[in-house]
């Protein structure tokens, strides 16, 4: 149950999550989080920032 629930809130509103069994569509859970890309590129956008700001150690 606790990867089908990380998996319907990773899931994008323009998305639908079906259940393999049945072929229903699983509602969301929860209040929509940041977007998946958001947290995929806030590491880098991080090191970034600190390369820009003259830290070579990121």
């Amino acid at each position: 149950m606790g990867r089908l629930r990380a998996a319907l809130l990773r899931t994008k509103p323009d998305f639908v999550l079906v259940n393999a069994d049945e072929g229903c569509a699983c509602d969301r859970l929860g209040p929509d989080g940041p977007p998946l890309w958001e947290t995929v590129l806030a590491a880098g956008r991080a090191d970034l920032t600190r390369l820009r700001e003259g830290d070579h150690t990121a």
